[in-house]
């Protein structure tokens, strides 16, 4: 074979790699049901919670409910020590934090751990390391938390550095 071509074919696989390593990643959560959710194309089928019923979705990018999104996520809040809102994320039903890292927050559900930036950009994440627990911590839970049982807040650990996080969240429904 000819350089040329040689080099035609190196280029079509690298464009071809490239492509394939920035095409989207789909992910299955479940989510809060809300009104037309469930005409969905991203809704595989209803499952039953232990509050209700659940949809099970394919996503890319995780829902944004201040953008009209008809698949309800769960938010976590980051605060500040005097409680203000520094930023949040959204995640899916029942989701738990385990640690921030950047941008994102690391969660884990039944179907594994994840980590989401405050984007909405999804990727699995995997690590050798065992996360430090949280510890439960006094803060002035965020408005939408008013009347919860289940808020909490904790300070978790941050991944890339040796401080923490406090992070206001609901636990899961039990």
């Amino acid at each position: 074979m000819k350089y040329k071509q040689l080099l035609a074919i190196a280029r079509s696989t690298f464009l071809l790699c490239l492509c394939q390593s920035v095409m989207a990643q789909d992910f299955e959560f479940l989510f809060w049901p809300t009104k037309g959710a469930g005409q969905d194309t991203r809704v595989l089928r209803t499952e039953e919670g232990a509050c209700g019923n659940l949809l099970l979705a394919k996503v890319q990018k995780m829902p944004n409910p201040t953008k009209g999104d008809v698949l309800a996520t769960d938010t976590v809040y980051e605060l500040s020590a005097n409680s203000r809102i520094i930023r949040h994320w959204y995640v899916p039903a029942n989701a738990l934090p385990v640690a921030t890292a950047g941008d994102e927050l690391v969660f884990s559900d039944i179907r594994g751990t994840y980590a989401v930036s405050t984007s909405g950009a999804i990727r699995g994440f995997s690590s050798t390391q065992a996360f430090p627990a949280s510890a439960e911590v006094k803060c002035h839970m965020p408005k939408d938390f008013k009347g919860s049982g289940y808020a909490r807040c904790h300070s978790f650990p941050q991944i890339t550095g040796k401080k923490t996080s406090i992070l206001a969240f609901q636990g899961p429904c039990t």
